[in-house]
């Protein structure tokens, strides 16, 4: 497995491709990167979360608690940016 370090920005930089295919690809890298990285991986789901297509994210949070996917889908739905927010 490759370092979380070489892994996001990868991921970064496909955030804004418009193939279906590798919007499905970049949920499923995100997801299977929280086996080894949980907290980087919510991080950058977080910080990309508006960034993120509807795959994408569908896919990326599939995994998480029910507690964290639930409140990173409402800051979603409101817009917020979740980067600058406290992570309580």
């Amino acid at each position: 497995m490759l370092p979380g370090g070489k892994i996001f920005p990868l991921i970064e930089a496909l955030l804004k491709d418009s193939d279906r295919f590798v919007q499905k690809a970049v949920g499923w890298a995100l997801r299977e990167a929280l086996m080894p990285y949980p907290a980087e991986t919510e991080a950058f789901i977080r910080c990309h979360a508006q960034a993120l297509s509807s795959l994408a994210f569908t896919e990326a949070t599939r995994k998480l608690p029910p507690a964290q996917r639930a409140e990173i889908v409402a800051r979603r739905r409101a817009g917020w940016a979740t980067s600058n927010s406290p992570k309580d």
